[in-house]
């Protein structure tokens, strides 16, 4: 470029900005996880899940089911507490699951569950 003169503006480079648009400028499109890795985390999910009802279906053959089930369902219980305590959310459950603790909190709502029978 030279001093005190305008750039020449040659015929390639006025094609050149005449097809120049925004998106020569733009990040390229996240792409999300291969087909493999999509795979690979499905049967992942799969493996997880058959572990846990062979677990459970060992443990029912062992301690009799109607065992297992009660505790499958304490244990998600008191977990579904731990999370829910852990949130911000202002439910009726969470100031006495706070105060007693989820643990205690869980037991209280199976012996409650109990008196219906349930």
């Amino acid at each position: 470029m030279q001093h005190g003169r305008e750039p020449i503006m040659t015929p390639e480079l006025h094609r050149y900005i005449a097809h120049m648009d925004d998106s020569d400028n733009q990040p390229a499109p996240e792409r999300g996880p291969s087909l493999r890795a999509r795979a690979l985390i499905a049967l992942g999910v799969f493996g997880a899940i058959a572990s846990v009802i062979g677990g459970l279906s060992l443990l029912a053959t062992v301690f009799g089911a109607a065992q297992v089930i009660a505790a499958t369902f304490y244990f998600l219980t008191l977990a579904g507490l731990i999370f829910l305590t852990a949130g911000a959310d202002q439910h009726w459950i969470v100031w006495p699951a706070r105060l007693l603790g989820p643990l205690p909190m869980t037991a209280l709502i199976w012996w409650f569950l109990s008196l219906f029978g349930l």
